[in-house]
């Protein structure tokens, strides 16, 4: 019959086939990224777009046989060699912006404090949030000054400090898994 377009059936079944094999590898590659419940950051926000790319390249590996299957492993081994070099690790980098951020924060409260200005209207940074248990602790009405706790909430994730600002200005911290004291060192 004229105009009738026949249809390849292996490759249409290869293609359904990939793809239920990528979806679930990929869905599995999220839950292994995910076990110790750091997610990825990315401008603050969870990245979940960075799947896509898994998705896409299992697809094309189970859908390609030969030599396309050849040709993009080799290409993908050379694009993670150039990624691991031009990029950081996004969980440390997350923890030094987190630890930077607490510090900073700490700095600008006891800074408000001698001037007297209220230190409520400074606001916590936002991976210092994320990562970091913030309360201030006013003493008893004849003591005057204030303490500020900065005790991290994700040690899994490399945040293992804890800041305690000290009515006297001095920034205390501990890499152990408990609040900072005054009898810790003081940050430099």
């Amino acid at each position: 019959m004229p105009g009738t377009m026949k249809v390849d059936r292996s490759r249409w079944r290869r293609a359904m086939w990939a793809s239920f094999a990528a979806a679930g590898l990929t869905l599995a590659l999220f839950i292994w990224n995910n076990r110790v419940g750091c997610p990825k950051f990315t401008n603050g926000t969870i990245n979940y777009s960075g799947y896509s790319i898994p998705f896409c390249w299992l697809f094309a590996f189970c859908f390609f046989r030969g030599f396309r299957k050849v040709t993009l492993v080799a290409v993908t081994i050379l694009a993670v060699f150039i990624i691991m070099a031009a990029s950081g690790d996004t969980l440390r980098s997350l923890h030094t912006a987190a630890v930077h951020q607490v510090v900073d924060y700490l700095h600008s409260v006891s800074r408000s404090e001698r001037e007297g200005t209220p230190f409520e209207n400074i606001e916590v940074p936002r991976y210092a949030a994320r990562m970091y248990r913030i309360r201030a602790i006013r003493p008893p009405a004849p003591n005057r000054g204030l303490a500020v706790e900065a005790t991290s909430v994700r040690p899994e994730c490399g945040c293992r400090e804890s800041f305690l600002l000290t009515a006297d200005g001095l920034i205390h911290y501990t890499t152990e898994a408990r609040p900072a004291r005054a009898s810790d060192p003081v940050l430099p």
